[in-house]
């Protein structure tokens, strides 16, 4: 497969001087016809109406359909390669572009906001082009030279004023005619388009823009224009556009129609003409004696008494042909959707979407090649039906490859890539591979590896883990709120819990906050223009020698240079300081940031220590106080490491209490783990006056939730949260943070006794161990000892963790007995399922004596 990405940006720019050198001339030939010396001298009248004028049929039977054609094979090179993208890219290139004041009256680049009128309705803006575009062909420039060029040219300086005005490629984004045909050609991917989602050793993928490094090397200068980016990952893009992109499933399900109401239109202004309908189709062009007015105001051949003029049966005709053509595509999809079952509907209509614009885009291909196949008229009939074929063949491979594909799948490679790279930094790989690299594995394989590696430690594993949520992350390939779900399966491989997910989120929210709280767009819109800021700074450094960048020492055309790459790069200051402190001098900085977390991890230890003395109080907080360590211990270990590699002494911790019970309970509102969060307000509302009043919290802007917190927000009080109190302050569950004891109330039951009843017998087998909820558990030991349990107090826990025999008589108290029963069945899958909670067992091991064992 021939990877386009790939090919130089040197040898292409000379393709694009060779594009636009055509244009040029196309444009002359239109205006001047006696330019070129091979074509006809053609007769034209004072209006620029002309015959025999080479330009107009260079134009529309043989540039326009090769253009598609490109487009069919791959997008990515046709985009890289298009003169008006070249165009709009002058400015950029001469420095010249449009700056405005930033916030602190900087300069900086001018981008189309998504939020914008722009940005919202760029798709209706490019579509109602296409249309006018088309309609302008059939009345006027089929037959006008005069208006072809001024068409011609009004691209031209279309793309070079929008090119000043925005930066990027917006032209091709927001105002290009043929943008959104490009879109519905390409699909999730060109037919001989290549994966940049698999394309992990180049960072400039697919049409990216870039330019040529002082090292002669391609790198890539992407502003973010638009996120996601078609020339960036066409398949990111789809998927991401496949709802809710205003316009978007219009266009695209009016496409097909489009097309053949064009050429049925063209087929209807032969009547009348003395020419035979495909004659006049597949003439090279065909002409009109009469003038402008005439011509536009001219009917349309009769149909019964109807008679339309051309400047309204035209559009109308074309308007006709692409509503006619949603109502068909429409109905497929919902077809689809019905066939596909209700057991997902969010996937079914999804997939039923997808596969009715691959439908779409094949029908409108194969119609306009069908019509249009003369290209090459030196090559006859045997030259249109070979094109016929290579089209037809070539959609029906495009169609094959794309059918069966959807966003899981899409996401499922992604992550793979991310997880290949981590895997690098495995030991013991080598031995795994058995001779094969890591390269050539498929995205199943590289998932099936990190599951059998036997060196995975559990430290090894969570870095694994973060490794690849936080590339995800910073690429804008998956949210905060949505990874949890999305990366379940790794976690199965990798052997970790939702508490390792939880942990990896604390700490990489450490690292950077803004990676957390921005979503997918936005942090892909960052990344991309800081990776272009690097670049630029990369090739300035090289250009000027220096191996630390420190601006005060640069000269004053340095100093212009630095300042000309941070108003390209679109940064705000905060973010232009980030990546500019990257290239400064190593200590520093590094040092001020980890002692500013230091604080923090002394901050969050001194709060860890208050929730577990307050816990003796108010047993609620103990799963919060165990929540607070597991934060403290994940930051704790990160420090340390960093220290070590800045060659640094880690300072002592604090020992005692600090902090207040509220500052505690608004950072743990704010953990990553929504149960966490729940149970905060589950102490708030216990903390209440006692009708429920509690501290009103901020929304958990880009955090996930549960069904838990769900409840606990709506203030619902359910079964379970009349048990977790007793069981947080239970010994068997001490070590267990909020989630896992949810966990276990949903795995447990509430039985009842009555006063005297017996609820097992010495040398019964053990089903179950049990929480004492309300009134008292008496114990009959063999020697003839008596024990009373109370509250929060446990029963008939060693039998279940010996798996043996009852050992004493147990019956309810005077009061009779309610209990929180687990079975021995769910007590063994909890033992499986959760490190916490064999803590807790391993130590009741360690505590109980013999006696109390029943």
């Amino acid at each position: 497969m021939p990877s386009f990405h790939l090919w130089p940006e040197s040898r292409l720019r000379v393709a694009r001087w060779a594009l636009l050198s055509g244009w040029i001339l196309l444009i002359a030939m239109l205006l001047l016809p006696g330019l070129t010396p091979w074509q006809p001298t053609p007769a034209c009248d004072g209006l620029g109406w002309c015959r025999g004028n080479w330009g107009n049929d260079l134009f529309w039977n043989l540039g326009l359909p090769l253009v598609l054609l490109t487009i069919v094979v791959s997008h990515e090179l046709w985009r890289r390669i298009c003169p008006l993208s070249f165009v709009s890219q002058v400015f950029s290139a001469l420095k010249l572009q449009r700056m405005v004041s930033g916030p602190k009256g900087k300069p900086r680049l001018v981008l189309v906001e998504p939020a914008s009128w722009l940005g919202r309705h760029h798709i209706q803006l490019q579509w109602s082009l296409l249309l006018t575009g088309l309609s302008l062909r059939i009345l006027v420039a089929n037959s006008s030279a005069l208006v072809l060029a001024l068409l011609c040219l009004s691209a031209l300086i279309g793309a070079l004023v929008v090119g000043w005005a925005y930066g990027g490629k917006s032209w091709c984004q927001y105002f290009c005619p043929l943008g959104p045909v490009q879109t519905v050609i390409t699909g999730p991917r060109g037919s001989l388009g290549t994966p940049a989602h698999l394309s992990g050793s180049t960072r400039t993928t697919q049409s990216m823009c870039r330019t040529v490094s002082a090292e002669g090397k391609d790198v890539s200068v992407c502003v973010a224009c638009a996120t996601p980016c078609i020339d960036i990952d066409s398949e990111r893009s789809y998927w991401a556009h496949l709802t809710g992109k205003r316009g978007l499933n219009w266009a695209w399900y009016s496409y097909p129609g489009i097309v053949l109401a064009f050429y049925l239109l063209i087929l209807a202004t032969s009547a009348g003409t003395g020419v035979s309908a495909w004659t006049y189709l597949h003439d090279s062009f065909f002409t009109y004696d009469s003038r402008l007015q005439e011509l536009v105001l001219q009917p349309m051949p009769a149909v019964g008494s109807l008679s339309i003029p051309r400047l309204v049966a035209i559009p109308a005709g074309l308007s006709l042909g692409a509503w006619g053509s949603v109502q068909l595509f429409g109905r497929l999809e919902r077809l689809l959707e019905r066939r596909l079952g209700s057991a997902d509907p969010e996937r079914s209509r999804g997939i039923a979407i997808h596969r009715t614009r691959l439908i779409a885009t094949l029908v409108a291909l194969n119609l306009f090649f069908f019509f249009k196949s003369n290209v090459f008229p030196v090559a006859g009939i045997a030259g249109e039906r070979t094109l016929q074929f290579f089209v037809a063949a070539l959609t029906a491979v495009w169609l094959f490859r794309s059918w069966s594909r959807d966003e899981g799948l899409y996401r499922r490679e992604s992550t793979s890539e991310s997880l290949r790279r981590q895997l690098t930094k495995v030991p013991g790989l080598d031995q795994a591979l058995e001779g094969r690299q890591l390269a050539d594995l498929s995205p199943l394989e590289v998932f099936t590896l990190a599951k059998a590696l036997p060196v995975m430690s559990l430290q090894r594993a969570r870095d694994v883990y973060q490794g690849v949520l936080k590339d995800l992350l910073r690429t804008g390939r998956i949210s905060t709120a949505s990874s949890m779900l999305q990366l379940d399966e790794l976690r199965r491989n990798l052997n970790l819990e939702e508490q390792d997910h939880h942990a990896v989120v604390r700490q990489l929210a450490e690292e950077d906050q803004g990676l957390l709280t921005m979503d997918g767009l936005d942090q892909q819109r960052h990344t991309l223009r800081q990776d272009a800021a690097r670049e630029a700074l990369h090739q300035l450094m090289s250009m000027a020698g220096l191996e630390v960048l420190q601006p005060e020492e640069l000269s004053a055309r340095q100093r212009e240079q630095l300042e000309q790459v941070r108003k390209s790069s679109g940064l705000d200051d905060g973010e232009w300081s980030t990546v500019l402190g990257e290239f400064g001098p190593h200590g520093a900085q590094e040092q001020d940031r980890l002692l500013e977390r230091w604080q923090q991890l002394r901050r969050e230890r001194g709060l860890a220590l208050l929730l577990h003395r307050e816990a003796e109080s108010l047993p609620l907080l103990a799963p919060l106080a165990r929540a607070m360590a597991d934060r403290t211990s994940c930051l704790k270990d990160q420090l340390a490491e960093r220290f070590a590699s800045a060659d640094l002494s880690m300072p002592t911790e604090t020992d005692h209490a600090e902090g207040s019970l509220d500052e505690a309970l608004d950072l743990l509102w704010q953990d990553p783990d929504p149960d966490t969060a729940g149970w905060v307000l589950l102490v708030d509302r216990q903390r209440g006056d006692g009708n429920g009043s509690r501290p009103l919290r901020q929304p958990r802007q880009g955090l996930p939730s549960s069904p838990f917190l769900e409840s606990a927000l709506r203030g619902e009080r359910t079964e379970d949260m009349d048990e977790l109190p007793i069981l947080a302050d239970s010994e068997l569950f001490t070590d267990l943070p909020p989630s896992g004891l949810i966990q276990v109330a949903a795995r447990g039951e509430v039985r009842r006794w009555a006063p005297g009843d017996t609820v097992f017998r010495r040398g019964d087998p053990c089903d179950g161990l049990g929480v004492v909820l309300h009134g008292q558990a008496v114990v009959h030991t063999a020697d003839g000892q008596t024990v009373q349990l109370g509250g929060s107090k446990i029963f008939g826990e060693m039998a279940v963790i010996r798996n043996s025999p009852r050992s004493a008589d147990l019956q309810a108290g005077e009061q009779g007995l309610q209990a929180f029963w687990l079975t021995t069945d769910a007590f063994d899958m909890l033992l499986h399922e959760s490190r916490d909670f064999n803590h807790g067992v391993m130590k009741q091991l360690v505590e109980k004596i013999p006696t109390a064992g029943v």
